[in-house]
């Protein structure tokens, strides 16, 4: 199997087999700063789009997962899904809007990857891309921020 897209977004749509991706890419995200024993909660929007032959891979397995500055991880979602062959066609690919629940205890950059297996470590990701998260927006998100609200 192939990733060929794996971006953090501000939202995308998906018609028939093309996609529209808006605010990629995504380069940094602010929020407040954390009070004593206040935790972020927060939902990244990311596109996933996977390719391979057909003839292979029919009941695929990935895993999405953000680790924290310090390794720590974040948030995880599993994505399984039964892949028929296209007839009449040498691939098939597969477009995912995937919106990846986590937690932000503290600022510093994110590792989001797209792992084999659930407890996968940061080098481990079969791709990936980081984001720093700065806290350091006063009250709420400025208007157009990622994750929209």
């Amino acid at each position: 199997m192939h990733i060929n897209a794996f971006v953090p977004t501000r939202g995308v749509v998906l018609e028939n087999d093309a996609v529209n991706a808006v605010g990629v890419p995504q380069v940094e995200i602010h929020l407040p700063p954390l009070q004593d024993k206040q935790v972020h909660q927060s939902t990244a929007p990311i596109l996933l789009c996977v390719s391979t032959e057909n003839g292979t891979e029919h009941d695929p397995q990935l895993f999405v997962i953000v680790h924290d500055a310090g390794g720590q991880k974040r948030g995880r979602l599993e994505q399984i899904w039964m892949w028929d062959d296209v007839p009449d066609r040498p691939l098939k690919w597969r477009v995912f809007n995937l919106m990846l629940p986590f937690l932000i205890y503290g600022g510093g950059t994110y590792t989001f990857g797209v792992y084999a297996g659930p407890d996968d470590q940061p080098d481990q990701a079969l791709a990936s891309f980081l984001i720093p998260i700065i806290l350091d927006a006063p009250g709420q998100l400025p208007q157009g921020q990622w994750p929209p609200q």
